[in-house]
C-alpha cells in the first residue's frame, strides 16, 4: 500500500501542476503538508476521542456507524485539500486499527463486500470504452503480460528473498497480479476530474467569441 501512496501524492502534485491555470508550487505542496498534519492529528487525537464518546451509546452498531463516519470524513477532508478520497478513507482505517475498538472491521466487511464493492465495480464496468482500441490488440496483449510478468517476478523474488519458500513465493506472486484496485480508483478519479476540466474549459470558450464584423458572440448551453 506505500507504493500506492506514494503514487497518489506523486499524482495530486502533477495533476494539480497539469490542470491549474496559476500554478504555485508551494501553495500545492502546503496544501498537502497540511493535509497530512491535519490526519496524523485527527488519527491520533480526535478517531479514538470519537469513538470512546459513542461506544457506550445504548443504540445497535454504534462503533460501526461511527467508523463509517470517520472514513467518509477523512475522505472528504482529503478530496477537499486536493488528495484522492482513497489516501483519507486508508488514514481513518490505520487510526481505527490504533485503538481498542479495531474489531469493528469485522462489521465493516460485510457492509463493503455487499454494497460499497459490487458499486464501486459496476460503475467501473459502466465507465469501459473499447472504442478506438480495435488496431491496438497486440499492445494491449503485450502491456498485460508485461504487467502480469512484473508482478509475479518482482513481488516472488522479493518474496524469496524474505525467506520465503518457492512455492510460497510463487503463491505470494500470483496473489499480487490481482492488484489494481488503486489504479482503477485513480484512474476513474482522474478522468472525472480531466472531463470536467475540459467542459469547464469548452463552456469557457464557446461562452464567448469575436464574430466576423469584430463583436462579441455570446453562446449559451453549449454543453449539456
Amino acid at each position: 500500500m506505500l507504493d500506492d501512496i506514494l503514487v497518489v501524492i506523486v499524482l495530486a502534485i502533477v495533476m494539480s501542476l497539469l490542470t491549474a491555470e496559476q500554478v504555485s508550487l508551494s501553495l500545492i505542496i502546503g496544501k498537502k503538508f497540511l493535509f497530512f498534519a491535519a490526519i496524523a492529528l485527527l488519527g491520533w487525537k480526535g478517531v479514538p476521542w470519537v469513538l470512546r464518546i459513542l461506544a457506550p451509546l445504548r443504540v445497535s452498531e454504534t462503533v460501526a456507524s461511527a467508523a463509517l463516519i470517520i472514513c467518509f470524513f477523512f475522505a472528504y477532508l482529503s478530496e477537499l485539500l486536493g488528495v484522492a478520497g482513497i489516501i483519507g478513507a486508508f488514514s481513518a482505517g490505520i487510526a481505527i486499527s490504533q485503538t481498542k475498538y479495531h474489531k469493528v472491521e469485522s462489521k465493516i466487511q460485510p457492509i463493503a463486500y455487499a454494497f460499497f464493492v459490487p458499486v464501486f465495480f459496476v460503475s467501473i464496468g459502466l465507465s469501459v470504452s473499447f472504442a478506438g482500441t480495435g488496431g491496438q490488440g497486440w499492445m494491449i496483449i503485450g502491456l498485460t503480460i508485461v504487467a502480469i510478468l512484473t508482478k509475479l517476478l518482482g513481488s516472488g523474488l522479493g518474496a524469496r528473498l524474505t525467506g520465503f519458500s518457492n512455492i510460497s513465493s510463487l503463491g505470494i506472486g500470483a496473489g499480487m497480479v490481482s492488484r489494481g484496485e488503486v489504479a482503477l480508483i485513480l484512474a476513474a478519479d482522474r478522468l472525472r476530474g480531466q472531463l470536467t476540466a475540459s467542459r469547464k474549459l469548452y463552456r469557457s470558450n464557446c461562452r464567448s467569441y469575436p464574430n466576423h464584423a469584430g463583436n462579441t458572440t455570446h453562446v449559451k448551453g453549449a454543453v449539456h
